[in-house]
C-alpha cells in the first residue's frame, strides 16, 4: 500500500502513516526498511499492513518540490536561451504551481472527509454506548442519525449493514419482529444474527422460519436456540430440509 508519514517522533520511536485508504497506520523504527535515510512527516512510503499496523516500509523516491522547479528554472534561464524554450520553462513553472495548488486543495478535502468520518464515528459509538447500557431506544435513534449522516457526509464504505444486528436486536426488545426481520432479510449473515432473526420469527410466529434459522445456526456450530424451541414445544422438524428441497426446486 502506498501512503505518507504524518509523524515521526525520535524520542518516542513511534510514527504515523496515512495509507491510501484514508486511514491510519503505526510503525516502529523496526518496521523502517530505508536504512540510507531516516524517517520523516512528508515522506511518501510503501508498506504493508498487518493487525492494523504498518511494517516492511519504504521511502518513495521523493518527487521534486515545486519551488525547486522554479529556482531551476531562473537558473537555467539566461538571454541565451532560445524564446521557445523559456516559454517551455515559463509553462513548466505554471503547471508546478497549479500542481502544488491541487495538492493543497486536495489535503484540505481529506482532511474534512476526515472531520465528517470522525463525528460519524463519534454518532455509531455513542450508539453503541446506549445499546450496551441497555437503553434501546435511544440507541436505535442514534444509529439511524448515523446512517443519515453517513449519506449526506458520503462516508466511505458506508453501508445500510452499519450495526445491523445491534438495529434488530433494538427492533425486538420494542416488538417490532417485522422491521427486525426486514433488518437481516439476507442470506449472508453471521451466527449470532441466525439466532436473532430465528427468535424475530417466533415472536411474528412464524415457527418454520424460526427452526430454519435455529438449523442453521446450529449447523455453524451454535445449537441453543434449536435445544431452546425444542424444549418449549416450538421447533418444526426439518424445516430446513424443506427449505432446501424447495430451493432446487426455484421456490424460495
Amino acid at each position: 500500500m502506498k501512503g505518507i508519514i504524518l509523524d515521526w517522533d525520535d524520542n518516542l520511536k513511534t510514527g504515523l502513516i496515512r495509507g491510501n485508504d484514508d486511514k491510519k497506520y503505526k510503525f516502529s523504527p523496526a518496521d523502517w526498511k530505508t536504512k540510507d535515510v531516516s524517517p520523516k512527516a512528508g515522506h511518501e512510503v510503501d508498506f504493508d499492513v498487518n493487525d492494523g499496523s504498518a511494517e516492511n516500509v519504504y521511502r518513495l523516491k521523493a518527487s521534486t518540490p515545486a519551488s525547486d522547479m522554479i529556482d531551476n528554472a531562473k537558473h537555467i534561464s539566461s538571454r541565451t536561451i532560445p524564446l521557445v524554450v523559456k516559454i517551455i520553462i515559463s509553462l513548466s513553472i505554471l503547471l508546478a504551481i497549479s500542481i502544488g495548488i491541487s495538492i493543497i486543495i486536495d489535503n484540505i478535502e481529506k482532511s474534512k472527509h476526515e472531520q465528517k468520518y470522525e463525528e460519524y464515528q463519534s454518532i455509531l459509538h455513542q450508539g453503541d454506548s446506549y445499546f450496551k447500557e441497555g437503553k434501546f431506544d435511544e440507541a436505535l435513534s442514534e444509529y439511524y442519525k448515523a446512517d443519515s449522516y453517513g449519506v449526506k457526509a458520503e462516508i466511505r464504505n458506508f453501508g445500510i449493514d452499519v450495526r445491523r444486528y445491534e438495529k434488530a436486536y433494538c427492533k425486538l426488545i420494542q416488538n417490532k419482529a417485522s422491521e427486525c426481520i426486514e433488518l437481516l432479510d439476507t442470506e449472508h449473515l453471521k451466527n449470532n444474527e441466525y439466532i436473532l432473526r430465528g427468535k424475530c420469527f417466533e415472536k411474528a410466529d412464524n415457527l418454520e422460519r424460526a427452526s430454519r434459522d435455529a438449523d442453521l445456526a446450529c449447523n455453524a456450530g451454535d445449537c441453543s436456540l434449536k435445544q431452546d424451541l425444542k424444549k418449549r414445544g416450538k421447533y418444526a422438524e426439518d424445516s430446513l430440509n424443506d427449505y432446501l428441497e424447495k430451493r432446487l426446486k426455484g421456490d424460495r
